[in-house]
């Protein structure tokens, strides 16, 4: 495992188990390019400390709160980060995601995590830095993307009911194609990251 790729699954891990209270989002000034646009998050964090992220977003036109995002965390080094949201709650959690991301014909697929929130399904990539670096590349140059998320025990033809973690949570077999528009993508997500890297920290206050 390099060092990229080892960064990214400490982070990935470490959001999830850090439970947090969430701020609505900001638009981020000059950062909206056709169907997409930025903007900046923060949360408190159990210790005080506040967790900025810069983000780029856009929505997909044919599936009702689906929305897809290239975000930049300050206090990870404004690593990228991919993330797929969508709507269902934890009804339609798939527990052991894979995440096949296809731009025209070229077509990828990786491991990735899950996480809950309210009504929603957050499902992100597992790759190291110089990877995503590399698919953020097609993201720049793709007019549109389609992503389907399928459950790894699917796949391998493995009982996937049979392998629940929790009675209250039913594991789904696929969220089924979404499809994104890229268009402004590029502009947005640099606009993103160039915020990122301005970012100033506050002083840390502990509780």
């Amino acid at each position: 495992m390099n060092i990229g790729r080892a960064y990214l699954w400490i982070l990935a891990g470490w959001l999830l188990i850090c439970s947090t209270e969430a701020s609505a989002g900001t638009r981020l000034a000059d950062s909206t390019y056709q169907d997409w646009a930025g903007e900046l998050s923060d949360s408190v964090l159990p210790d005080g400390s506040v967790l900025f992220e810069y983000a780029a977003r856009t929505f997909s036109g044919r599936v009702e709160g689906a929305m897809l995002s290239l975000s930049f965390i300050p206090r990870f080094n404004c690593a990228p980060m991919f993330n797929l949201r969508v709507r269902g709650g934890e009804n339609a959690v798939i527990s052991e995601p894979v995440i096949e991301l296809s731009f025209g014909k070229q077509t990828r697929v990786y491991s990735g995590y899950v996480d809950v929130e309210e009504e929603y399904v957050f499902y992100s990539i597992m790759i190291s830095v110089e990877e995503m670096v590399s698919l953020r590349k097609l993201f720049d140059s793709s007019p549109r993307a389609t992503i389907n998320v399928t459950s790894k025990a699917l796949i391998s033809g493995r009982d996937v009911q049979a392998e629940e973690e929790s009675p209250k949570r039913i594991s789904a077999d696929s969220v089924g194609s979404i499809d994104f528009s890229l268009l402004g993508s590029k502009r947005t997500t640099l606009s993103a990251q160039t915020y990122c890297a301005a970012h100033e920290p506050i002083e840390f206050q502990p509780k």
